[in-house]
């Protein structure tokens, strides 16, 4: 079914408020929950990301027309993070079902938890990273063991604009990704494939801008200004 339909399928038939994603590739330290009991005291809070030591706390930029992320500095102490990790990460079910969950649109894999946080934030609500919560992941190794790298990328890039072009409503933004994409292609021509593959799928994505752009409480620059 892919990352997205099952894990949405789980969240639906979970039972209880807060809802724990773990990938099967993820093994987690003792009483790594209890600090959560903690962080969802707060209303606000829509998710929590879990420590997975060779990371942090996410942060993204607005770089050349695209949304660049990576992992911010290490705290001993919670911070706000752009999204919570899909393979392990902690979500308040009730918001989840309200922002209908992980969009199939990015199946089969990548950007869909980047996705899911994003569009809390627009609407007010926050994510942060809970550096007591330790968790060990061996990132892609499954996915690497049914896809090549080349494919993986693909997804990857794809993703990448269905993301901007579902997500971002700042008018200015959207025409500074234009005329990079344009450069991309001009410059780089297996870009073509990502590209092609994101834009049969603009018919779908429109509803969605319109409909985060009648939700948004906040704008993407005020979003992203947070993480720099």
């Amino acid at each position: 079914m892919g990352f997205t339909k099952a894990v949405k399928q789980g969240v639906e038939a979970a039972k209880n408020e807060i809802v724990v994603l773990l990938n099967n590739d993820v093994a987690p330290d003792k009483d790594f929950l209890k600090p959560l009991e903690e962080d969802f005291q707060d209303e606000k809070v829509f998710a929590v990301s879990l420590n997975e030591p060779q990371f942090s706390w996410a942060k993204a930029e607005w770089k050349n027309g695209f949304v660049e992320h990576k992992s911010g500095p290490k705290t001993e102490n919670t911070h706000i993070s752009l999204w919570a990790n899909g393979g392990s990460g902690a979500f308040r079910k009730d918001l989840w079902l309200k922002l209908g969950g992980m969009d199939e649109i990015y199946k089969p894999f990548y950007w869909e938890d980047i996705d899911l946080s994003y569009r809390a934030w627009k609407r007010g609500y926050k994510v942060i990273w809970e550096p007591r919560s330790i968790v060990h992941h061996q990132h892609e190794s499954t996915i690497s063991s049914h896809f090549s790298k080349d494919y993986i990328n693909f997804i990857s890039q794809r993703n990448q604009l269905l993301f901007i072009w579902k997500n971002i409503t700042t008018f200015k933004m959207l025409f500074e990704n234009k005329i990079n994409v344009g450069k991309r292609l001009f410059t780089q021509p297996k870009y073509w494939w990502p590209y092609l593959a994101a834009l049969v799928k603009i018919f779908f994505i429109f509803p969605r801008w319109l409909k985060e752009r009648h939700e948004q409480k906040i704008t993407d620059r005020q979003i992203l200004t947070k993480f720099l």
